[in-house]
């Protein structure tokens, strides 16, 4: 019995030893193919012969069907590098591609980069002289207004047209420039409660972004007393929507950061009811030092007002003193004048522009505003002005939300108009190619700084602005050749040709007539204007819509 025992513990120590030997052995072969992988990293990193060979003379190498000589290439010329630099071209090769691959820290508070869709880079300004053409238009309001139904006007022409239509008329000029800033007076979002008080909240589709990224518009101002009708949810987004879009945007903080032809653009967005001027000259000056061109849009002024008030002129004095170089403002709803102030711009206000917040405008009278701006060896020099006049309609009877440049005759009427509000503009420079130019009003071979008519001859005369000069005989002679832009002319608007809202859009449309243009609350609610609860005409309509805006947009900032 104890043999057989004996037996049994002998075989479990010598199965017991083969498993450990099995253990041990594929641990071994394990550790060698470990140890062979080790020796092998050196030869599997070592550059193939055919990528020695290349250097960048000789371009871009494709990787799908990469060169491969048949004889050995002779081995070329290194690189030169300066000598005070003490680095071999590979190092310096090296150097490159690390800087090319580096990430960019966007949690960094130097960078306030907010709403440009491209990364923020840093370009080498070219050798030689750079020309930048900005270009600026007014409020878009694109959708309406919730409570007096001029969102589903909106909507309809949306609904037939497309989204293309809205700019067609002014897209060439928007593609031709760099630069494309308009006001976005209201929020695109499809969440939100509406907050406005007044009777007013403005509020369209995000998808909507497409009409101006469908007519080269890069950038909007976003600080206004309207981006918050939908609350903060719909505030928040409407800025998804317009990153979804890649469109900058510059509100409050956040700030556009953008780099073209190796120029450094700055866009900063203020509105008079949420900044004090002393903030705003601090984030002038603060942002002034990392640009090369910086712009400031403010939205400020009384609605319904032409002429630039007090408060404006100080506000924008401070900031073009500040450092900026051109300041862009709009809320009025009409146009207004332009100072030149100590060798920079300030449009007070450039008026509606696509606007569907009104569909029986006022005053269809708009304009563009650019300016050429030319760098070179790091100083900016002013490339001159151009002043487009434009209608916000199509239809002298209504608004159709498609804006167009008006033809010479009507546009000089505009200019002249512009000209009675302007400040300090007796030497402007105009920019080559600009709308007086084009109609004739100023001769193509004209002197890039043009000079005032004297006061007397400007007043017997009475045919252009102060700071338009009298037409040449050539340029009258010129005169007949308009551009093709310029679209042929439209009658004038009067009293009597504006068609109730109500008579041109029906139910059937969606429409609700009996609630637009406006009526009066309900008797629970504070009457507006004393005028009951019979629908408005036309003309009570604007009056009262003025005296609401009045009412809520007049407030001074200090």
């Amino acid at each position: 019995m104890a043999k057989k025992t004996s037996k049994k513990a002998a075989r479990r120590r010598a199965a017991k030893r083969d498993r450990l030997i099995r253990r041990y052995g594929v641990y071994g072969v394990l550790l060698a193919v470990c140890l062979v992988c080790v020796a092998l990293i050196p030869v599997m990193n070592r550059p193939l012969d055919r990528a020695a060979e290349w250097t960048p003379a000789q371009g871009a190498i494709a990787l799908d069907e990469a060169p491969v000589p048949e004889t050995p290439a002779p081995t070329p010329e290194p690189t030169p590098i300066p000598e005070d630099t003490g680095l071999t071209a590979a190092e310096a090769l090296s150097l490159d591609a690390d800087a090319e691959t580096e990430a960019v820290d966007y949690g960094d508070p130097e960078f306030a980069d907010f709403g440009d869709g491209d990364d923020p880079v840093d370009e080498e300004v070219p050798d030689g002289p750079v020309t930048l053409t900005i270009t600026a238009a007014g409020d878009c309001t694109l959708g309406g207004c919730l409570k007096h139904d001029t969102y589903k006007v909106f909507r309809k022409y949306v609904d037939e047209n497309g989204l293309d239509y809205f700019l067609k008329n002014v897209k060439g000029v928007f593609e031709a420039d760099d630069l494309t800033i308009v006001n976005l007076e209201g929020p695109l979002t499809d969440v939100g409660t509406m907050t406005t008080k007044s009777g007013i909240c403005f509020r369209g589709e995000p998808e909507w972004t497409a009409i101006l990224t469908g007519a080269s518009v890069e950038l909007c101002n976003y600080a206004n007393n309207h981006n918050m009708d939908m609350g903060q949810e719909g505030f928040d987004r409407t800025l998804q929507a317009l990153d979804d879009a890649q469109l900058g945007y510059c509100v409050y903080d956040k700030v556009y950061h953008t780099t073209v032809k190796g120029v450094r653009i700055t866009a900063l967005g203020f509105d008079k009811w949420t900044n004090k001027q002393d903030e705003v000259v601090a984030a002038v000056q603060r942002e002034r030092a990392d640009c090369d061109l910086l712009i400031v849009n403010f939205h400020w002024g009384r609605e319904m007002h032409y002429e630039a008030m007090k408060d404006q002129k100080t506000m924008g004095h401070a900031i073009i003193d500040a450092g900026a170089d051109l300041v862009i403002g709009t809320h009025p709803h009409v146009f207004g004048g332009v100072e030149l102030y100590n060798g920079k711009y300030i449009a007070y206000s450039l008026g509606n522009f696509c606007f569907g917040g009104n569909t029986v405008p006022s005053d269809q009278r708009t304009m563009i505003f650019q300016q050429q701006f030319t760098f070179e060896n790091g100083q900016l020099t002013d490339g001159g002005i151009n002043i487009i006049p434009c209608l916000v309609s199509g239809d002298p009877k209504r608004n159709d939300f498609q804006p167009y440049i008006l033809e010479a005759k009507e546009g000089t009427a505009l200019l002249k108009k512009i000209a009675s509000y302007s400040i300090n503009m007796g030497d402007t420079r105009w920019m080559p190619g600009s709308y007086p130019e084009q109609i004739g009003l100023i001769p193509a071979t004209a002197p890039a700084v043009q000079t005032a008519q004297p006061a007397a001859t400007a007043a017997s005369q009475d045919v252009v602005p102060t700071f338009i000069p009298a037409v040449s005989q050539e340029a009258a002679a010129a005169q007949e050749a308009v551009p093709t832009f310029i679209p042929t002319a439209t009658a004038k608007l009067t009293e009597a040709d504006i068609i109730p809202a109500d008579q041109v859009f029906t139910e059937e449309d969606g429409f609700d007539v009996e609630t637009f243009p406006q009526t009066a609350p309900a008797a629970t609610e504070e009457p507006l204007n004393g005028l009951g609860q019979r629908p408005l005409t036309a003309a009570e309509t604007s009056a009262l819509q003025e005296q609401i805006y009045n009412d809520q947009m007049t407030k001074d900032w200090q």
